[in-house]
């Protein structure tokens, strides 16, 4: 192991410790658990949008651990990017409305150096996925890192563990890491790579379809 991949295994260790602690200590006080629910509602409404494109605004966003505010700015509604489409445009025609993320995200950690986009994804208010993304010439070997520290971090209560790569009959391959760990959070974890870009998806309970079908559209 290398000494790159080794300080990425830590920093990513440290932060899912600090993912595991914060669930356990939100259970363990349902106060704070009660405060903050209360806090993030009033969070989340005054800071869903209407057009996606305006997340790239650095008034309405909130940076991502491990990403700098400078470099934590979403590609502008209108360009589209060899490497894959317009995801901001893509999500706005399925029906999609954003919101600033608050919550860690795991290639934040692996990737320090790369550019970060990201929001939560809104449909009527409701929740269906975090979804952020890096695009990166080095993206097989971010992904490689990221999936050798998930391994050595994973609780013994993970479960519906998929690792493989698929060839659709239209579109790019993609390789796909998707996961369920109640220690790091109670939603699907899913990674995607699809040409240059890894997309981390944190998926709401009952969202997989919606969420299956952003991948799709992104793979085209």
């Amino acid at each position: 192991m290398n000494r790159e991949t080794m300080t990425a295994g830590l920093t990513l260790g440290v932060l899912l410790l600090v993912l595991g602690s914060s669930d356990y200590f939100l259970k363990e006080h349902p106060a704070w658990n009660s405060i903050l629910q209360n806090d993030s509602s009033s969070s989340s409404q005054s800071s869903a949008i209407s057009d996606i494109s305006a997340i790239s605004s650095a008034s309405s966003i909130t940076v991502i651990p491990g990403a700098s505010s400078s470099s934590f700015a979403g590609v502008k509604k209108g360009t589209t990017r060899k490497e894959g489409p317009d995801v901001q445009n893509l999500l706005q025609t399925q029906g999609y409305t954003a919101a600033a993320i608050a919550e860690p995200v795991l290639i934040g950690a692996i990737a320090q150096q790369e550019t970060m986009n990201g929001f939560v994804l809104l449909k009527n208010n409701d929740r269906t996925a975090l979804l952020a993304w890096i695009d990166t010439p080095n993206v097989k070997t971010i992904f490689a890192g990221l999936k050798q520290a998930l391994a050595e971090n994973f609780s013994g209560r993970v479960s519906d563990l998929v690792d493989e790569t698929q060839t659709p009959a239209q579109g790019a391959p993609r390789d796909i890491l998707s996961f369920i760990d109640p220690s790091l959070s109670s939603e699907r974890f899913l990674f995607v790579r699809i040409r240059t870009r890894l997309y981390e998806f944190h998926i709401a309970q009952g969202k997989e379809a919606d969420v299956q079908a952003i991948v799709e559209a992104l793979g085209q």
